[in-house]
């Protein structure tokens, strides 16, 4: 094997090791986060942040965190919460680059939820359980406890 192969042999194997680290680099107390800022009848959901990081797959491939924390502009930045530019609903709405941030939902509107256009529609309906299984069902996300 010659040097450049070699070398560019291992930049591509740190590279892909580095990617790997900051998927699974969540804070501890981010691990699972409870999402309980639209009341409603279905309740708050938990979710696995870590999981969503390191296991779970869509379309056999592993979640950039920038599926979620879309303003994200490389994997190198610092994801920002939800909550640093969507509001609750009757709070006033926040500006980024001329364009209104939208609440993060509705309560009683389903479809308003910034979390089910988002996670339901991009991740769920097309992801399957290990079991092949739907995993876009309310019961899914929303846990009785």
């Amino acid at each position: 094997m010659s040097k450049w192969t070699l070398g560019v042999s291992i930049g591509v194997a740190a590279l892909l090791t580095s990617l790997g680290v900051l998927a699974a680099d969540i804070p501890a107390d981010k691990a699972v986060i409870t999402l309980d800022q639209i009341p409603g009848k279905q309740g708050s959901v938990k979710f696995p942040h870590a999981k969503h990081a390191t296991e779970f797959k869509v379309d056999g491939q592993s979640i950039p965190c920038k599926t979620c924390h879309h303003t994200m502009k490389s994997d190198a930045e610092t994801p920002q919460s939800c909550e640093s530019c969507h509001v609750k609903t009757g709070e006033t709405q926040k500006q980024f680059e001329g364009k209104t941030a939208p609440v993060l939902g509705v309560s009683g509107n389903m479809k308003s939820v910034i979390y089910h256009q988002n996670c339901l529609n991009s991740c769920h309906k097309k992801a399957k359980a290990a079991d092949g299984k739907s995993i876009a069902t309310c019961k899914t996300c929303h846990v009785k406890e």
